[in-house]
């Protein structure tokens, strides 16, 4: 009996192929021809020969042990043979003469007549062309050495390496939760953007872009939806910008979305609007709040010749302190002094006052201001000139607003 590990170890390949013959000794007898180039092992098995087993030219099933087009076994000398052949390749540039195993090593039964001394040159078999239809389902490849199984088109080969099963589409049975890509053999699910596949390989999971914070997404608020996210505004006071991510003002006065009276005046701030009453004290003139007369020269000096509105408005982010208003005479002239000063609306000292010449004077924020807050402050210039005090009065409204969104 051939040693095959001796054989492996001289240098030799080993190619096993299943095939079904109804005559043993015709192709013992292929075979033997083709010993000047290849050694081939042949076994039959007895107990293979009680089962049933292959019609001429089907190959044997040797993964599930199964026939394909079955028959009844027999015991008849014409029986089908199963023939589990072990093809013995002679690797490239190696010879017979130098391997160091005596001659008998490769030959089976008889040995061969007209042996060539010397080296022989190994050539490859067509193992496909040899055994044609007998080796693969569908088709056969040759290869260096060896073959293998390809199928048409529609089929997939299956575990044994030989057989060929016509594919089934697994997606129409939905395995996916969202796409189903049918292949060969299998199937691939695949997620729609804004999804990535979970571990079951099945499973679409919605992506919560606004909590995996990918970039800066929306200026205020980020709401995820299934698939995708959108940004959100405040409820009132802002409308979202062309861009999607920031929000923009809304002009409340200038689009009449108040609620101010007629005799308010609406002044649009960042997010909202304020409803200002701008009244003047009895004996001053309602267009421009000018004192039209008054009964003492102690109280033309101590009441204001003018009272005169300005309306600021400043980010809760300002840096202080900050200058955000000046008062002064205009026009000038030399001699003029000023000297000025809150006198109602700073409480919380967030203002304070500075006289930048001798004829201008200064408000400045110099405390944070936390948050949104509103202010109504007086400031008083007492205007020297000529040997007189003038008085006028500056009702400053400050709103502290949010930044922009």
């Amino acid at each position: 009996m051939v040693n095959v590990n001796r054989l492996v170890q001289a240098g030799f390949t080993v190619q096993h192929i299943a095939v079904c013959s109804r005559d043993f000794s015709e192709t013992l007898a292929a075979l033997n021809n083709r010993l000047t180039r290849y050694l081939c092992f042949i076994i039959v098995s007895a107990k293979e020969l009680l089962k049933t087993c292959c019609e001429t030219g089907e190959k044997w099933a040797s993964v599930n042990g199964h026939c394909k087009n079955m028959e009844p076994p027999t015991k008849d000398r014409h029986s089908i043979y199963l023939m589990q052949l072990f093809i013995f390749t002679l690797s490239p540039r190696a010879a017979v003469s130098d391997s160091p195993y005596p001659k008998e090593a490769f030959s089976i039964g008889e040995e061969r007549e007209n042996t060539v001394e010397g080296p022989v040159e190994v050539e490859d078999m067509d193992e496909c062309l040899i055994y044609e239809g007998k080796l693969c389902h569908h088709r056969c490849v040759n290869t260096p050495g060896s073959f293998r199984c390809e199928c048409f088109p529609g089929y997939v080969l299956q575990e044994d390496a030989f057989t060929c099963a016509q594919d089934v589409n697994e997606c129409l049975a939905s395995p996916c939760s969202q796409e189903c890509a049918n292949i060969y053999g299998s199937y691939q699910c695949y997620c729609r953007k804004g999804y990535y596949l979970r571990e079951d390989s099945q499973t679409c999971e919605d992506i919560d872009e606004c909590s995996r914070g990918i970039g800066h997404l929306c200026t205020y608020r980020c709401v995820n939806v299934p698939g995708s996210y959108h940004c959100a505004c405040p409820e009132y006071g802002y409308t979202m910008s062309p861009n999607g991510r920031s929000c923009r003002d809304i002009d409340e006065c200038a689009t009449g979305a108040h609620n101010c009276s007629v005799a308010e005046t609406c002044y649009n701030i960042q997010g909202g609007y304020r409803c200002l009453s701008l009244s003047c004290p009895p004996n001053y003139r309602k267009a421009h709040c000018e004192r039209i007369s008054c009964p003492s020269y102690l109280e033309c000096q101590n009441t204001p010749l003018r009272i005169t509105y300005y309306y600021l408005s400043f980010q809760s982010n300002i840096v202080i302190p900050a200058q955000i208003f000046r008062i002064g005479p205009s026009p000038a002239f030399t001699g003029d002094n000023v000297i000025v000063s809150i006198t109602q609306g700073n409480e919380e000292n967030y203002f304070s006052t500075r006289k930048l010449n001798a004829y201008t004077g200064a408000v400045y924020l110099h405390r944070q201001v936390e948050g949104t807050k509103d202010f109504l402050i007086n400031v008083e210039m007492k205007l020297w000139r000529q040997g007189r005090f003038t008085t006028f009065q500056a009702r400053l409204y400050v709103f502290i607003t949010a930044s922009p969104l």
